[in-house]
């Protein structure tokens, strides 16, 4: 049976999203949803997902290039 898909239309993100702790798979699947808004074009909620990122992933390796990313589009923001 699949998992349904979250609001990103991604398999999966959402329940490892929600789910407790910083495990390896909450990080990548804050990540996924983060890419798949900006992959959509959604950068409001693109922004929300990588602020959640990285408050709850301060020290990861992508840390760096998401607040890159979020500066980029907290600049062109309307």
């Amino acid at each position: 049976e699949q998992e349904p898909e979250d609001r990103t239309g991604k398999p999966g993100h959402g329940r490892a999203v929600r789910g407790p702790g910083h495990s390896a798979l909450a990080e990548e699947a804050l990540h996924g949803r983060a890419r798949a808004l900006r992959d959509l074009g959604r950068r409001t909620e693109e922004r929300a997902a990588i602020r959640i990122f990285l408050s709850r992933f301060p020290a990861s390796l992508r840390s760096p290039a998401l607040r890159q990313r979020l500066a980029e589009i907290t600049e062109s923001a309307p």
